[in-house]
């Protein structure tokens, strides 16, 4: 028989009740409060709403994705997609529990995670539209666990294997490419996959892994016994992809081996190529190269993947520039020696100066954001600058290319006179980095020639079936800009003026030293505060060492500026009548 409560037993039910309603009650308020506080600081942001709103931006649709989570009794994992090119802030609640949260949802993919409670574990989010109108999506959670794809490759995306170093196939028990997935064992089972020398895979992990503090990933290889790197140097490099074709070089280890992802906020694929040295007596084994336990992510998870900026197709950086000299000895003009104008593609436009100049004996090392791979034919094309499209024969402008993919190792790839396409070199991988040096014949100039004018470096091998560079789509694309951007219109040289006598007092000479074209010179004569007293404009021919005498005997005393216009191209000097 069931005993009733007695008024004592009841008033403490009440009470206990009413203390739970209290604190889910004050539970709800702060998060309203701290939500609504977000939302405050952000829509009160000048560039946010002008970002959204003021420019006439309409709100595509979020996407809410329940995603396998890596304890699902515990935790939810959930992603929202956002199409958009904006941030758009985003609510989130666990119906009908007091569970909720708002995180900023940037362009791409990003996460949040719950807290698991009883039943279907459904989430809203709600988003304001550019009217701002309330939208919502509304998921169930799938319940799939993936502790083990979390943080470890979960897929073969390709394999390649190489010979052993006796010129024998790698064994097919050791062709297993699975054995590279999931968590690595770490022992002397055979449970790898082994690449044969200079063969590669590319594995895929579950979700984005995140960049963190220090190494990213750890690389577990198998090297029986335990052997050190000198006995066994089964040695591989690593390279990182955020969509499996765009790859940057995270660098070389020996046996068991960890990188950091640099610059890459996150990364969903990892390449591993195998660079042991076949000539190695590896104990007199028959060896088959680096040999692949798993690949582990040490910071978990990227909860966002952001867009890091970087540029497929084209150089994006100057790591150095050593200028050079005109064929006399002086200084290059500056509107040619800015070394970023050699970066990307080249202009859509014959205007104004689209290159930088070497100078002979100069020298300039770029970076592409993206590692450039070595595929069939050729990999780069290189865009030169000479006035109205000369061949070597005329006008030899040359320069040595070397590649490197470090940075430090350097390997040729050759010469090529005015324009011209590069192969990555034959023994080559992989480039990063292009050192480009001028060889032009200094006898073959006038004495104001500046050499090689380079105006872009352009892959030819961008064949990546999306892309954030204009040509991408093979050879042809490349080829198509190439012809359309070259600049041919601008002169290869400035010319080289002097003045004498300075001072003077009745006349002056301007002395006037052509380069490669003929030119139409206008001369224009300014006093000290900014007035022109004189200008008049000449035809001189190519090549020539030109004298004109300027009468100033009708001018005060005083400090003038001579300016000498040609080609796009102004040069000044100061000039004093006594």
């Amino acid at each position: 028989m069931k005993r009733k409560p007695t008024l004592r037993q009841k008033t403490t039910i009440k009470t206990a009740l009413r203390q739970r309603l209290i604190v889910g009650a004050a539970g709800m308020m702060i998060a309203i409060v701290a939500v609504g506080l977000i939302y405050f600081n952000f829509f009160t942001s000048t560039d946010s709403k002008a970002n959204l709103f003021e420019d006439g931006h309409v709100v595509q649709d979020l996407n809410l994705t329940s995603m396998c989570s890596e304890n699902p009794a515990l935790m939810r994992r959930w992603r929202v997609n956002n199409p958009n090119e904006f941030d758009i802030p985003v609510e989130w609640d666990v119906y009908p529990y007091f569970q909720t949260g708002l995180i900023i949802a940037h362009s791409g993919d990003n996460f949040f995670y719950t807290n698991t409670i009883p039943g279907s574990n459904t989430v809203r989010i709600r988003w304001q539209n550019e009217n701002m109108v309330w939208q919502q999506k509304t998921k169930a959670s799938s319940e799939e666990s993936c502790s083990a794809q979390g943080c470890y490759a979960t897929k073969v995306i390709s394999y390649n294997p190489a010979k052993r170093n006796d010129g024998s196939t790698v064994p097919a028990e050791r062709q297993v490419t699975n054995r590279a997935l999931g968590a690595p064992e770490g022992d002397d089972a055979l449970n790898f996959v082994s690449l044969g020398f200079g063969g590669e895979i590319v594995l895929k992990f579950a979700s984005p892994i995140a960049n963190g503090e220090g190494n990213d990933i750890a690389i577990t290889e198998t090297t029986f016994g335990n052997q050190s790197c000198n006995r066994y140097p089964e040695k591989v490099q690593a390279f990182g992809s955020q969509d499996g074709c765009h790859f940057i070089y995270l660098g070389e280890g020996c046996q068991d081996a960890q990188f950091d992802f640099g610059g890459m906020s996150w990364i969903q694929y990892v390449k591993l190529k195998d660079i042991s040295p076949v000539n190695h007596t590896y104990n007199n084994d028959i060896a088959d190269g680096y040999d692949v336990d798993g690949i582990m992510c040490l910071h978990g998870t990227s909860n966002g993947t952001a867009n890091d900026g970087l540029v497929a197709g084209s150089a994006q950086e100057v790591v150095q520039y050593i200028k050079g000299t005109r064929k006399n000895g002086s200084e290059i003009h500056p509107s040619r020696t800015n070394p970023e104008s050699a970066l990307g593609i080249p202009q859509d436009d014959d205007l104004g100066v689209n290159f930088v100049s070497l100078g002979f004996n100069g020298s300039v090392t770029l970076k592409f954001d993206y590692v450039v791979f070595n595929e069939e034919g050729a990999d780069l094309q290189v865009v030169e600058t000479s006035f109205g499209a000369p061949n070597c024969q005329t006008y030899p402008e040359a320069a040595y290319f070397e590649g490197s993919l470090d940075g430090i190792n350097w390997s040729p790839m050759g010469e090529i006179c005015l324009d011209g396409s590069l192969d990555v070199g034959d023994g080559v991988y992989a480039i990063q980095f292009i050192k480009v040096t001028d060889r032009s014949p200094m006898a073959s100039f006038p004495n104001s020639a500046d050499a090689y004018d380079l105006d872009g470096i352009l892959v030819l091998n961008e064949n990546c079936p999306t892309s954030n560079t204009p040509n991408a789509g093979g050879n042809s694309g490349g080829s198509q800009r190439i012809t359309a951007y070259d600049n041919n219109n601008v002169a290869d040289e400035i010319a080289e003026i002097e003045i004498s006598p300075n001072p003077f007092r009745e006349s002056f000479k301007l002395g006037y030293e052509t380069g490669s074209v003929n030119e139409k010179v206008t001369v224009r004569l300014f006093n000290y505060v900014g007035q022109m007293v004189h200008q008049e404009s000449l035809s001189v021919p190519k090549n020539t060492k030109y004298s004109h005498e300027i009468n100033g005997s009708k001018f005060p005393r005083g400090v003038y500026i001579v300016s000498v216009e040609s080609a796009g191209q102004k040069q000044s000097m100061k000039i004093i009548k006594n």
